[in-house]
């Protein structure tokens, strides 16, 4: 009976999880990051220089999703991750390169 609890918990952190994800690669981030304010709160936040606030859910889904390329994502999650990754990259790269810094594996 502990195991199916387990499972059953489990099951509900990963549906939870992808739900998260998903609110995350739909948010509009040219809107979001078009407000100098916000931009500067959001990148404060995922470098750990300025507190999370409303933003703190995205801090706990990208350390994750920059480390793996994404890698436990959906195809659609995927494309998604991409599209935001080059427009970010190509818009602000600045940001984009203190943030993926942080995040990235390091290699030797």
């Amino acid at each position: 009976m502990k195991t199916f609890i387990l499972i059953c918990l489990s099951a509900l952190v990963m549906v939870s999880s992808a739900d998260k994800l998903d609110d995350l690669l739909n948010t509009d981030m040219e809107k979001l990051l078009a407000d100098d304010a916000v931009r500067k709160q959001v990148v404060g936040c995922m470098t750990d220089e300025l507190p999370c606030g409303d933003y703190q859910a995205y801090k706990d889904m990208l350390p994750d999703l920059i480390a793996t390329n994404c890698g436990k994502c959906t195809p659609e999650q995927k494309k998604r991750y991409e599209e935001i990754n080059k427009f970010v990259l190509e818009k602000y790269p600045n940001e984009y390169n203190a943030v993926v810094s942080k995040y990235r594996p390091k290699t030797e």
